[in-house]
């Protein structure tokens, strides 16, 4: 995380000329999250449980509401450093597994998040439109509970880093504000054998962006 800052803070000063003074911005996203990996680690769980000989039957989210916070520094018209603070969503799955007389339900529930940084390149395409690409690291985290025939679990946090890479398309109709839509993957989020939704997360969000 800190060789990436120092990288990210390099590139803007070597970047910045007097032409143009460095701004900062702040803004807010709402979109919707995927757990990409969701139906391939449900798939496997159940693939064990045939072993045994028990069937099982599962409902799961795949997809969730999601929402961030974004504040960064544009160091030129075409390169940025932004850090957000990102809600992936909350997802809940749901399970029945029986063999012979023997019958257990269970459900649970993950909620994901990240503290991200990235760099972000801007590149106009026409007028005030441009594309934009990032490329960066998270700090992301599931947090999972559940209940397996009416006892409790443990609820557990499952952190660590992950790598992030979007792209999208940014409006600037006056300085002051950005209207920007994107899509960002959150790569390797989470263990996979604790977790249904641990793996690759998407995320399309439409962001306001107020430049000072």
């Amino acid at each position: 995380m800190k060789s990436i800052i120092k990288l990210s803070v390099c590139l803007l000063f070597v970047t910045n000329s007097s032409a143009y003074a460095a701004s900062a911005y702040i803004g807010g996203s709402l979109g919707s999250a995927a757990a990409l990996d969701a139906g391939s680690n449900v798939n496997d769980t159940q693939a064990v449980l045939a072993g045994f000989g028990a069937s099982s039957v599962v409902k799961y989210d795949r997809t969730s509401p999601a929402a961030s916070f974004v504040a960064g520094v544009e160091a030129n018209p075409y390169l940025a450093a932004e850090f957000a603070l990102s809600y992936l969503g909350s997802y809940k799955l749901s399970a029945s597994a029986s063999s012979g007389v023997l019958s257990v339900n269970g459900d649970e529930s993950d909620t994901v998040s990240a503290i991200s940084m990235a760099v972000i390149g801007k590149f106009p395409v026409y007028r005030k439109i441009k594309v934009i690409g990032k490329v960066g690291i998270a700090d992301a985290s599931i947090r999972a509970s559940c209940n397996v025939s009416g006892a409790v679990c443990l609820s557990t946090t499952d952190s660590g880093v992950s790598a992030v890479i979007g792209a999208g398309v940014s409006l600037r109709p006056v300085h002051a504000l950005e209207i920007r839509a994107d899509y960002t993957l959150y790569t390797n989020v989470g263990n996979k054998n604790n977790d249904y939704t641990a793996g690759n997360f998407g995320l399309i969000e439409t962001s306001a962006l107020y430049h000072f």
